[in-house]
């Protein structure tokens, strides 16, 4: 889910995520209602557009064909890690076979990296917690 305003679209700060497995299950990433950390959460059905007012619209878009995405589509996950700084679980690290996304919240707002970003894994003195590797 994207924020929309006056027609353009923000894809480096989506509101969620949804990520559909070959299995057909369905993992959704956001913002958590504390806006430090981020929820982990089965199913994409609770996702809907939203007419945010003046603020633009928050909209469902496919964006398989963006990076990071179009590497890692139909690709096996490998690794799912928790990212924790100060006891909050501020992000998650997906590590596929064609690739890795980061989607961390940093501000109160969702971010997408197709790499580490090291420099804020240092600054906020990051650790990670494996919680799914085969």
């Amino acid at each position: 889910m994207v924020h929309e305003f006056n027609g353009e679209t923000n894809w480096k700060n989506p509101f969620a995520v949804c990520i559909t497995f070959s299995n057909g299950e369905c993992v959704t990433v956001k913002t958590a209602s504390d806006y430090e950390s981020v929820g982990l959460s089965r199913g994409c059905e609770a996702l809907q557009e939203q007419d945010i007012g003046e603020y633009g619209y928050a909209r469902i878009l496919d964006a398989n064909h963006l990076s990071p995405w179009d590497k890692i589509v139909g690709s096996g996950l490998i690794k799912l890690e928790n990212l924790i700084s100060d006891s909050w679980v501020i992000g998650v690290n997906l590590t596929f076979e064609n690739g890795t996304v980061y989607l961390m919240n940093l501000g109160d707002d969702l971010y997408v990296f197709d790499q580490e970003p090291s420099k804020i894994i240092a600054d906020e003195n990051i650790k990670r917690t494996n919680i799914y590797s085969i």
